[in-house]
């Protein structure tokens, strides 16, 4: 829990900085950024307002005097990761894949729209078992295909088979 109300105003500060880079990045209809959103709209209910579509936290007097927001924010704090952290973790993917792209002739897509493709590929494995469609079950094969990596374009097409 925070000691001071300084350490709160940094901590939001932080928290908002992090929402904006990352919603102007990876776009604000991202799995990350929804999921980040999700959780300030639980926890710090009536003590945030949208800029440009995104969650900013705008009291941190109330936060500071309210024990759970407390917790709340100090835990948001040390897991949201940075638009940086994204980077540094799927850099080498994405090397590889625009390498690849650019071998076969094909124009890479930014980085922002391959670590959404990426960040988010075990939560679709997770929801498409069981598989109950043909889209479902072809998607699954493409994933358990052993041996090589999968192409961006392959991700991708296996998020559009879910989707339908």
């Amino acid at each position: 829990m925070f000691e001071y109300l300084a350490q709160v105003q940094s901590a939001v500060r932080r928290l908002n900085y992090r929402l904006e880079t990352l919603s102007n990045n990876v776009g604000k209809d991202s799995p990350i950024v929804q999921k980040i959103m999700s959780e300030v709209d639980l926890y710090f209910e009536g003590n945030y307002r949208f800029k440009n579509g995104v969650a900013q936290l705008v009291k941190p007097q109330q936060i500071y005097n309210d024990e759970d927001m407390n917790k709340a924010l100090e835990h948001l704090d040390s897991t949201v990761k940075t638009w940086g952290d994204y980077k540094r973790e799927y850099e080498k993917e994405y090397e590889h894949y625009k390498d690849q792209a650019e071998f076969f002739g094909d124009k890479p897509v930014p980085i922002g729209d391959f670590i959404n493709v990426y960040a988010n590929v075990d939560k679709i494995m997770e929801w498409m078992y069981p598989t109950d469609t043909p889209e479902k079950e072809k998607a699954l094969n493409i994933m358990q295909q052993k041996g090589r990596r999968k192409s961006y374009e392959q991700l991708a097409s296996v998020i559009k088979m879910i989707r339908s």
